[in-house]
């Protein structure tokens, strides 16, 4: 595949960079910073995402929380 085709240089070096931080991502004001960034690549007005913990321990010794994280998406429609 040529991504050349599809993405600038200066977007496949944006989103390298988002690759990059999301493995640092610790917290959830990092993920809603991550998902902020890739605005700037993909236009999108609001999102809402879920995320869940998969380390090995927390799988094997009991179950996966899961959470949502709402970046700008209107409450009233989530409601």
């Amino acid at each position: 595949m040529d991504l050349g085709r599809y993405l600038s240089k200066k977007d496949a070096i944006g989103l390298l960079e988002i690759v990059s931080n999301g493995l640092d991502c610790r917290r959830e004001e990092d993920f809603r910073k991550l998902l902020l960034d890739l605005q700037d690549l993909i236009a999108f007005e609001c999102a809402v995402c879920g995320h869940q913990n998969l380390r090995e321990e927390v799988v094997v010794d009991q179950i996966c929380e899961q959470k949502m994280v709402n970046v700008n998406y209107p409450v009233e429609f989530l409601e």
